[in-house]
């Protein structure tokens, strides 16, 4: 009996202790009724980076692909590029990737200067100091000054990645589908912050162990805290999938330096449609480019600064070896700082940019259209080695041929929207309408001089035809290709764009 009543105890001190163990809160949970309960506002007060001494630029960067990293950007000549724009007095004064040649006569091409260092070509001037810069123009090639003075700005700072899943071209609308993830993050932010120590608190043990959390919009929203997506937009958008979407902030303290530091992240990923300017001149073997741009709306350019990480580079590197876009070659792909103006405001944002370059696989268009025509038009001229008096069989077979040639059309007005220009595809089926006509109008001729016994005459015209008909149809389609070359060499296939001859 007392054994029993003894098992009996047992077992209700241990169900007391497993559901006082469910009932407590998570770190999370915990970590979020914390920022409930206390006054969070000041964070939205502070400067999310530390101060940035500038004069009103920054130099250009690519990344890296064989050490992960950044580095400056450098010509042959090893002069620097101008990157980001950070002062608004300077737009349209200095042109992004111009080639900086000297600062206060100064060539910054005896300095060794490495973006993973502290030394910086600012800090070769004085706060306040005058400036003046001597610049290149790197399309027109011309030199030129400006001047500008060097100053401490405290912008806030939010890290901007994209990680592209999929992406679906639609010329006939002038758009493109997007598929992928966004990632907007406040970084480091310190312990001056109330956030992080908040986080410091309750995520972070006697051990330095730490874990992050994740938390719903609805949930974020509650908080009214800094919000790292706040204001930010992706440009030209059409529509988004919002059955598609998912959107999540997280909370992640990380130990740095022996401090405990925050970052505050909004994930988001989904389909959305963009708007986008094709140049279809030269199609088939068209050369595109596809721009996908995230910007400010809220914070101008100078209180607000937007810049990628490394894994925005590496992911669009590794997006690019899949060659993920159905019917298109990506021949090249940068990520660039690019200023957003909004004429509703009048005010210049900070903005990141991808920009892919495509070429379009023409051998469909080649081997499934542009042969067939052809072929076509091989059998439609085969009807002048017919005997003139067979008028019925020579016009059977270059109306059937004019009638395959219209089928073709439809083909191709399927897949493009109404220009108000022709493309290369355009010009090659019409001047293969007028050859397809030729030997139909060649075979009435012949015909009427067949019954007027001039015999002569028709050898002669039909023996033109049968030596130069086909031939002049080929070399005028290649003089087609050259001179549409011509006109939109920027948008021409690179294997064609030798025919250019502007360059």
């Amino acid at each position: 009996m007392k054994k029993s009543f003894k098992l009996f105890i047992s077992a209700l001190v241990l169900t007391f202790l497993v559901s006082q163990s469910l009932l407590s809160e998570s770190r999370c949970q915990k970590f979020y009724s914390e920022i409930l309960a206390q006054d969070i506002s000041s964070d939205v007060y502070k400067a999310t980076v530390s101060p940035i001494a500038s004069l009103g630029f920054q130099k250009e960067y690519y990344y890296d692909v064989k050490n992960d990293a950044f580095e400056w950007l450098k010509d042959n000549n090893g002069y620097f590029s101008v990157g980001k724009i950070e002062k608004e007095d300077l737009i349209n004064k200095v042109n992004y990737g111009d080639k900086i040649i000297s600062v206060n006569g100064i060539d910054l091409r005896k300095y060794n200067f490495k973006y993973a260092s502290d030394d910086f070509f600012e800090d070769l001037f004085e706060d306040n100091q005058n400036v003046k810069i001597k610049i290149k123009n790197s399309n027109t090639g011309k030199f030129y000054e400006i001047e500008t003075k060097k100053e401490t700005l405290e912008p806030d700072n939010v890290y901007v990645d994209f990680y592209i899943k999929h992406i679906k071209l639609n010329e006939k609308e002038g758009t493109f589908d997007l598929t992928m993830q966004k990632d907007f993050a406040f970084s480091n932010l310190g312990e001056n912050f109330t956030l992080t120590q908040l986080a410091k608190d309750t995520l972070v043990d006697e051990n330095n162990n730490y874990e992050y959390c994740p938390f719903s919009v609805e949930q974020f929203r509650k908080l009214d805290t800094l919000d790292p997506n706040n204001g930010m937009t992706v440009g030209n958008e059409v529509k988004r999938d919002k059955s598609l979407i998912q959107e999540i902030y997280e909370f992640e303290p990380f130990i740095d330096e022996k401090e405990v530091a925050l970052d505050v992240l909004f994930k988001s990923s989904g389909t959305t449609t963009i708007r986008n300017k094709y140049d279809l001149k030269s199609f088939p073997f068209d050369k595109q480019k596809i721009r996908i741009n995230i910007h400010q709306t809220y914070y101008t350019l100078e209180g607000y600064r937007l810049e990628e990480s490394t894994f925005a580079h590496a992911e669009l590197a590794h997006f690019i070896k899949k060659d993920a876009i159905q019917g298109w070659d990506i021949v090249n792909s940068k990520i660039n700082q690019r200023i957003h103006f909004d004429p509703k405001w009048s005010q210049y944002f900070d903005g990141v940019e991808i920009t892919l370059d495509i070429e379009r696989e023409s051998a469909y268009y080649i081997f499934k259209i542009i042969l067939p025509i052809i072929l076509i038009l091989v059998v439609c001229w085969s009807s002048i080695w017919i005997t003139p008096r067979e008028i019925e069989s020579r016009l059977t077979i270059t109306i059937v041929c004019l009638l395959s040639l219209i089928a073709y059309n439809f083909v191709i007005d399927s897949e493009l929207p109404k220009l108000e220009y022709l493309t290369t595809m355009d010009f090659i089926i019409l001047m293969s309408y007028i050859y397809a006509a030729i030997p139909n109008f060649l075979s009435i001729y012949s015909h009427r001089r067949f019954l007027s016994k001039n015999k002569a005459k028709i050898k002669d015209l039909e023996l033109l035809g049968r030596r130069y008909g086909f031939i002049s149809y080929l070399s005028i389609i290649v003089i087609i290709i050259i001179i549409n070359t011509n006109m939109s060499p920027d948008n021409t296939k690179a294997f064609l764009s030798w025919m250019a001859l502007t360059q």
